[in-house]
């Protein structure tokens, strides 16, 4: 069983977060770690070098761990760097490259393509690191703007975690891909409410030692989890 808290905020196109991921496993399970928290900080700069191309780069800082797990060996860091191009008023489209150290792992390497695209009055297309309730990860989804006010949007990502564990200095990893929909309310241009379901398929929590080397994986069933943010631009 997991649970999840997240606080975050954005400040002049920064992200500052923090998340509770609670878990809750059998008495004989190999898994049992309970709180894990996460702390990241990511400041996105950007650089209009014409009327249509934006250079975008962020540095970003992860610490991610059990209550307990040493600080020092919690830690991760890497960047995005990339550009945006707007070809029209309603289609821009731009291509980040991320790189992230992993605990006890290679470093990550990832092209993540963005595609904004309102192909209608009412109908957007986006992908790249799209939100979902309180957490980030890369997919992509098709909203539709029924008022000024209101939007219903639906799709899927890709989510990864990985931390450090309190005993021995092991390491747990947790993958899932969540097909969602979810319904979003601006109450005013700097705040909303939104309210979101979701079919988290392809689950698989895997327990590593203190070398990054397996001592035991499992895959789980799909479940369904409801939620809901409240979302404010400082």
């Amino acid at each position: 069983m997991i649970s999840l808290c997240r606080v975050w905020a954005v400040l002049d196109s920064s992200v500052l977060a923090y998340e509770n991921h609670n878990y809750s496993f059998s008495g004989n399970s190999p898994f049992q770690w309970d709180e894990i928290h996460r702390f990241l900080y990511a400041p996105l700069c950007k650089w209009q070098t014409s009327e249509k191309w934006t250079i975008l780069a962020a540095p970003v800082f992860q610490w991610m761990g059990e209550s307990g797990a040493s600080p020092s060996k919690s830690f991760t860091g890497g960047g995005l760097v990339g550009f945006n191009y707007v070809a029209s008023p309603t289609l821009s489209a731009g291509l980040l490259i991320g790189a992230l150290s992993q605990i006890e792992d290679k470093a990550i390497f990832a092209p993540i393509p963005m595609i904004n695209w309102k192909f209608t009055e009412s109908w957007t297309l986006r992908t790249g690191i799209i939100q979902l309730g309180p957490t980030p990860g890369l997919g992509g989804e098709l909203g539709w703007n029924v008022a000024k006010t209101v939007k219903l949007a639906g799709g899927l990502q890709f989510q990864c975690r990985r931390y450090r564990l309190d005993k021995n200095d092991a390491v747990g990893e947790e993958t899932l891909v969540p097909v969602y929909g979810k319904a979003t309310w601006w109450m005013f241009p700097q705040g909303s409410v939104e309210l979101f379901g979701s079919l988290a398929t392809n689950g698989n929590i895997r327990l590593e030692n203190k070398n990054g080397n397996k001592i035991t994986e499992k895959d789980y069933d799909s479940t369904a989890f409801f939620g809901g943010r409240l979302h404010f631009i400082f």
